[in-house]
């Protein structure tokens, strides 16, 4: 198995019943087997829900995020800069549609959120508050995860490929990308249920590095 403490496992599957799903950080425990993302294959093209959003969104459920159509109540996704929705938008309104699913609250339905279900067409931002979230769930309960997405110091030659001919700048194994081994913390029980494996299919098992999933935070 690979080391979910410093990558994001995601599990790319044909023919889903649904299209992607991911566990949120407080489930289990960070270096537990059931902390991944699984996305369907179809959701990696051309039409509406396969411009990769749908892998954008699950990571936004990794770092903790909920629907923006959560209810139409003050606590909502528990962000306080989304605006209430009471039901998810689909993949056939148009992506300036006006759609007010809370009329008794301020504000139409964010249909250009990536935690909503519009088409990925529509889908462009997480909001400020978003992203705190995701940054504070981060910090709690991925601490490893946070650890290891600083870049590695060290040098390699120009003529090799091999991690072997690298040296680190910090003392450390090439072989390790030059991060130091960190023990993972004795971890508190879990507030929820663990996650559920994923549903019987044809899955291709990849890593998504850390970084990129910062990058999009950035």
């Amino acid at each position: 198995r690979t080391d979910n403490s410093r990558e994001i496992i995601v599990l790319v599957c044909d023919e889903l019943p649904y299209l992607g799903e991911a566990s949120m950080p407080y489930n289990s425990i960070e270096d537990s087997n059931q902390q991944y993302v699984t996305i369907d294959s179809s959701t990696v093209g051309t039409q509406e829900y396969s411009r990769g959003y749908t892998l954008v969104h699950e990571v936004g459920h990794y770092f903790g995020l909920h629907h923006t159509f959560e209810g139409c109540n003050a606590n909502g996704d528990w962000v306080d800069d989304t605006v209430p929705a009471g039901d998810a938008a689909t993949e056939d309104m148009a992506c300036n549609h006006r759609l007010d699913t809370c009329p008794t609250m301020p504000g139409n339905d964010e249909l250009n959120n990536y935690m909503n279900y519009a088409s990925d067409d529509c889908m462009t931002q997480f909001t400020a508050g978003q992203y705190v979230r995701m940054h504070k769930n981060l910090r709690k309960y991925r601490p490893l995860l946070l650890n290891n997405t600083e870049a590695p110091t060290g040098t390699c030659p120009s003529t090799s490929s091999r991690l072997t001919d690298c040296a680190c700048g910090n003392g450390n194994s090439a072989l390790s990308h030059c991060r130091s081994a960190t023990a993972a913390p004795t971890p508190a029980p879990p507030t929820i249920a663990a996650y559920d494996a994923p549903a019987a299919g044809v899955c291709l098992a990849s890593v998504v590095g850390a970084a990129l999933l910062l990058l999009m935070m950035a």
